[in-house]
C-alpha cells in the first residue's frame, strides 16, 4: 500500500468514527432525553443536558433570518470543502500524519454539525414552543397555547438545529479576580465541537513540526531561540502566579477548596507543559524544569498548612484566639 493510500485510510476512519460516535450520541440524546433534561456522568462536574443551538461550533451564528441560517450552512459546506481539499493536496505533498489526523479531526467535526441542520428537521419530530426552537426577529409567529405567541426558527434542508449535550460544570474559585464564581467553561458542547478542538490544538501544539519544511534553517533557529525566551520567562511567571494561587486556596470556603484546587493545578500543569515546549526543553534541563515547577509552588502550601495546623492545636488546647 502506497503511503499516501495508507494515510487516507488511517485519517478516513478517524474521520468515520467521530461522525458514527458524534451521530448515535446525538440521535440517543434526542430520542430519550426531554429538553433540558440532565445526567450526571462525573457527579455534577461533568455531565448530560439536552439542548440545541441554532448556530455552529458552541453557538455561533450569523443572526435570525432565514437568509442568515442559509449562509450559515452554506459557510459549512465551503469550510467543509476547503478543508477537505487542503488535506488532499497536504496528503499528496507527503506531509506528516499527524497534520493530517489533525485537518481529519476538524473536518469530522465540521461535518457532524452539517449533518443535523440538513436532515433532523426531516427525521424528528419539530415542537417551535420548545426554548431553544424561539427565534426574535425571524418573522415566523407561532402559537404556544396558553404561553402564548413566539416567533420561531425556520425549518427544512439546511435549517435545522445542532444537538448539544455535554456540560463542564466547574467554577473559577470565588478569590480569582475578574473570574471568581464565574463558570470555566460556560458553554455545552458535543463530540463534533470536541473534535475540531482537538484538531485545532494539535495543529498549534505541534505546528513546528508539521511546517518545519516551510521555513529555513536559520529562520527556525530564530524563531527557537525566541521561543525558548519565551517560554522561560512565561514558565517563571507560571510558578510565580501559582504560587500566590495555592497561598489563596487557604481562604477558600471549604466545600470549593477541592474544587478550586482540582482547576487551579489543572491550569497549572497546561501552563508548564506549553512554556516547556516553548522554551524547547531536553535532558537534565527539562527534569531541572520539571522539578522546579512542582516543588516550588508546594513550598507556600505546606508552610501554609503547618501554620493552620498549630493555629488549630493553638484554639482547641485552651486558647482563645484575639478578637
Amino acid at each position: 500500500m502506497s503511503p499516501f493510500k495508507r494515510k487516507l485510510l488511517i485519517v478516513g476512519a478517524i474521520v468515520f468514527a467521530v461522525l458514527l460516535i458524534d451521530q448515535i450520541i446525538k440521535v440517543w440524546i434526542k430520542t430519550n432525553l426531554i429538553p433540558s433534561e440532565e445526567i450526571p456522568i462525573a457527579g455534577d462536574w461533568f455531565k448530560l443536558m439536552y439542548i440545541e443551538n441554532q448556530g455552529m461550533a458552541f453557538g455561533t451564528t450569523f443572526g435570525s433570518s432565514m437568509w442568515a441560517k442559509l449562509g450559515l450552512s452554506v459557510f459549512r459546506i465551503a469550510a467543509i470543502c476547503a478543508i477537505g481539499y487542503y488535506w488532499w493536496m497536504q496528503a499528496k505533498k507527503g506531509v506528516k500524519t499527524g497534520l493530517l489526523i489533525a485537518i481529519g479531526f476538524i473536518f469530522a467535526g465540521a461535518t457532524g454539525n452539517l449533518i443535523d441542520s440538513m436532515f433532523y428537521d426531516f427525521i424528528f419530530d419539530y415542537d417551535p414552543c420548545i426554548s431553544f426552537n424561539h427565534l426574535e426577529g425571524s418573522g415566523v409567529w407561532t402559537q404556544c397555547g396558553v404561553w402564548g405567541k413566539f416567533e420561531t426558527r425556520h425549518t427544512g434542508f439546511l435549517m435545522g438545529n445542532v444537538v448539544d449535550m455535554f456540560q463542564i460544570n466547574l467554577t473559577w474559585p470565588a478569590w480569582m479576580p475578574w473570574v471568581g464564581s464565574t463558570e470555566v467553561f460556560p458553554a455545552i458542547w458535543n463530540i463534533a465541537d470536541g473534535s475540531i478542538t482537538v484538531g485545532v490544538v494539535m495543529i498549534i501544539l505541534r505546528q513546528r513540526s508539521f511546517f518545519a519544511g516551510n521555513v529555513t534553517s536559520e529562520e527556525m533557529n530564530r524563531e527557537l531561540a525566541g521561543m525558548r525566551k519565551v517560554g522561560l520567562l512565561g514558565g517563571i511567571g507560571v510558578i510565580v502566579i501559582y504560587t500566590i494561587l495555592a497561598a489563596g486556596l487557604v481562604i477558600v470556603p471549604a466545600e470549593h477548596a477541592f474544587k478550586a484546587f482540582v482547576v487551579t493545578l489543572a491550569l497549572y500543569l497546561i501552563s508548564v507543559y506549553v512554556t516547556s515546549r516553548l522554551a524547547n526543553l531536553q535532558g537534565r534541563s527539562a527534569l531541572l524544569w520539571v522539578l522546579l515547577a512542582v516543588v516550588v509552588p508546594v513550598l507556600p502550601m505546606i508552610v501554609l498548612s503547618r501554620l493552620e495546623q498549630q493555629g488549630g492545636n493553638n484554639i482547641t488546647s485552651g486558647e482563645i484566639p484575639a478578637e
